[in-house]
């Protein structure tokens, strides 16, 4: 059953009007928050493919780690022949 709650009431000091806490910036960026999303895309293209890379090593190193470890859990079956 899905119950539909009204959305929470903020209550505000009495001299403080809803029109000043909007007019209001609460949140301050900051300034070394340009310089971090300020690649081109010609490196954001770079930084991806060298992601991409590292995680394809990652994966092939993990596949065969996982395939040695199958091969010892297997028995091991020796045929002896009689002469």
């Amino acid at each position: 059953m899905l119950v539909l709650l009204p959305p929470p009431i903020t209550l505000l000091p009495r001299n403080v009007s809803s029109a000043q806490v909007d007019e209001e910036d609460h949140f301050k960026e900051d300034e070394d928050e340009e310089e971090t999303f300020a690649m081109t895309c010609d490196e954001e293209k770079e930084a991806c493919l060298e992601r991409e890379t590292a995680l394809k090593a990652e994966l092939a190193s993990s596949k065969n780690q996982l395939a040695a470890s199958q091969a010892e859990k297997r028995p091991q079956y020796h045929i002896q022949q009689h002469g």
